[in-house]
């Protein structure tokens, strides 16, 4: 059987992967910080403490590019870290480094928590 471009990801990422990801299909938004504010609505797929993974349509995003997630109760500085392409979809990882350092994590439904 074929593996897929995504199934490759998840198997790549997943063997490097410190924090357990959890799943959940939440909308948010995408603020692209290093250009005029371009906004991208994406699918939130899974997140853990240090990072997350998306699903959209648009420009490819290139690592090291610094983006803002928008979601209804705030907003998360997030850096590109890989963005793979299966047809018109994109998938993206995000790392949350400056949350990671400073011990923060990320409850998507309940607001930031503290650890």
């Amino acid at each position: 059987m074929e593996n897929t471009v995504e199934d490759e990801i998840t198997t790549a990422s997943s063997e490097k992967r410190r924090d357990q990801r959890t799943p959940v299909n939440a909308q948010v938004h995408m603020t692209i910080r290093d250009t005029q504010g371009s906004v991208i609505s994406a699918v939130l797929l899974d997140f853990s403490r240090c990072g997350l993974r998306v699903r959209y349509e648009g420009a490819y995003l290139c690592p090291g590019t610094w983006i803002g997630i928008c979601y209804p109760w705030g907003e998360v500085p997030a850096k590109v870290i890989w963005t793979a392409t299966t047809g018109v979809k994109r998938e993206t990882g995000l790392a949350l480094s400056i949350a990671a350092q400073a011990g923060y994590t990320y409850s998507f439904g309940s607001g930031n928590e503290r650890e």
